[in-house]
């Protein structure tokens, strides 16, 4: 065995240090290539208070924390509503007609699946006056029947609700 040349030494150093720099530099490609954080799941489950059965045809809105829409999903027959949603804490409104609605927050985890139990109670059915005691019974049965709303109604209501989806998207945007 020879005695060590300086030159040698060089060169392992030199061999070390580009090594180094070339482990430095797929490291830090690493952490660019890296997909980003899965997206979580939302399941909520919307039961009747009475009967603890599906109501089909319920529709949940999926709403970030300052109110904006992200989502609304028509229940199917089972009462199970998933959605595909980034991480972050969500709000939740249940609703169906001749139901009160209910709200629940719920936080989503990346690559987790949060389940959210909401249960819908039927409107309570107002109480009926009592008749005056000089109140023929043909006014009693007038003050009884109950008039459906026009169509009409129902419409300005999903147009009120469309102008407010859109007011909050493009104050989104600014």
């Amino acid at each position: 065995m020879g005695k060590p040349s300086f030159s040698a030494f060089q060169s392992i150093v030199g061999l070390v240090a580009g090594l180094t720099s070339v482990c430095g530099a797929v490291y830090s490609a690493v952490q660019y290539v890296r997909p980003s954080a899965a997206p979580g799941e939302m399941v909520a489950v919307v039961h009747d208070t009475r009967n603890d059965r599906p109501i089909p045809g319920a529709t949940v809105e999926v709403l970030t924390r300052d109110d904006t829409l992200v989502a609304t999903i028509t229940l199917p027959s089972d009462g199970l509503a998933r959605h595909r949603l980034s991480a972050g804490t969500y709000r939740l409104r249940a609703q169906h007609p001749g139901f009160d609605a209910v709200t629940r927050d719920v936080e989503v985890h990346p690559g987790e699946t949060a389940e959210v139990r909401l249960q819908l109670a039927q409107h309570a059915p107002e109480p009926e006056p009592a008749p005056h005691a000089n109140e023929a019974p043909a006014q009693v049965a007038k003050r009884r029947t109950r008039y459906a709303p026009s169509p009409g109604q129902d419409a300005g209501r999903a147009i009120d609700r469309g102008v407010n989806a859109t007011r909050r998207f493009f104050q989104s945007l600014f």
